[in-house]
């Protein structure tokens, strides 16, 4: 079980602490959790995609003054998002609002609960150890 999670950053600027979130399976098959224009979830069985992965190089320094890259990464040592690295998931519940739309969800694990919540328009994560 592997982890990816993309920040979003200006250039010369901090990265984002929101962004989407990719878990990569023992089988194979990911699941991308992310947040849609109109501030639901989103939960893909596809690996996230860069908006702006075909752009050259000239054109993404650009990018990054106009509108900000998102920098995929995996969790470093300090991200509480490691410990899920290996861990196989035991149970997810869907959060809905009260017009039924999927605003989050709890991914539980052998010893770690990831919350997925949609906030203000970002991706939220809140990691629990058990």
């Amino acid at each position: 079980m592997s982890v990816r999670r993309a920040h979003h950053q200006f250039a010369g600027d901090v990265p984002s602490t929101f962004g989407p979130i990719e878990f990569g399976w023992a089988d194979g098959d990911v699941t991308t959790f992310d947040v849609r224009s109109d501030w639901t979830l989103e939960v893909v069985a596809t690996p996230w995609f860069d908006p702006y992965a075909d752009a050259d190089e000239v054109r993404r320094a650009e990018l990054a003054v106009e509108v900000g890259l998102w920098n995929p990464s995996t969790p470093s040592l300090a991200d509480p998002l490691r410990a899920v690295v290996g861990q196989s998931i035991g149970h997810v519940e869907p959060i809905f609002d009260q017009v039924a739309d999927l605003t989050g969800v709890e991914v539980t694990f052998e010893a770690t609960t990831v919350l997925a919540t949609m906030y203000g328009g970002q991706l939220v994560i809140q990691v629990i150890q058990h």
